[in-house]
């Protein structure tokens, strides 16, 4: 009786486990120095920088990983993963190094992936953000379960992803996006009256 007590529970468990399966991948962007990969650069000379040239540790820049379960995924459909989060150029300026990032809910198939990028608290809360929420999918082959070593990103699809780099940009203050709108109401209701 024992004997089938514990089996039924450890079936329990391993079906368990099966149901809410997780893979993993390595948050990183970085190539070689002689096979270099994406970084995250200035989009514009806002500011006195240089566009295209890469952020650095004092720039204070962060990314965070996005990914939803499938392929052909854009940018709004994705989540973020907030265990994600790394200080950009921490190792190389400009690129992202991250530590193996948990996908939840992955048991198979292919996951498309994002990047999002900004400086200050939180993405679009400081004065610039990554405004190319650009994605591409990884195959099922490149995704590592959990309890093996995790796989990085495949080279040839996050460069053709981001052939130029990801760029930041200036964030709007919110009192500008105030003035637009006002503007915007303003002109409909100007050409309703006629």
């Amino acid at each position: 009786m024992k004997r089938h007590l514990i089996a039924s529970i450890l079936g329990i468990a391993a079906f368990v486990a099966n149901v809410h399966g997780q893979g993993h991948i390595v948050f990183l962007t970085y190539g070689s120095a002689l096979d270099p990969g994406v970084q995250v650069v200035w989009g514009d000379t806002t500011g006195g920088h240089t566009s295209g040239h890469a952020v650095t540790p004092t720039d204070g820049f962060y990314a965070e990983l996005y990914y939803g379960l499938g392929s052909g995924l854009n940018f709004s459909q994705l989540t973020a993963l907030p265990s994600s989060v790394t200080q950009v150029g921490a190792f190389v300026p400009g690129y992202i190094v991250g530590n193996a990032v948990t996908l939840p809910n992955w048991t198979s198939g292919p996951v498309t992936f994002g990047i999002a990028a900004w400086n200050g608290s939180g993405y679009g809360l400081g004065t610039y953000a990554s405004l190319n929420n650009v994605t591409w999918t990884e195959p099922a082959s490149n995704i590592s379960p959990l309890g093996a070593p995790a796989n990085v990103f495949t080279r040839d699809l996050l460069l053709a992803a981001f052939p130029n780099n990801l760029s930041v940009y200036p964030v709007p203050e919110p009192g500008t996006l105030a003035l637009v709108g006002l503007g915007a109401a303003a002109l409909r209701a100007f050409r309703r009256r006629q």
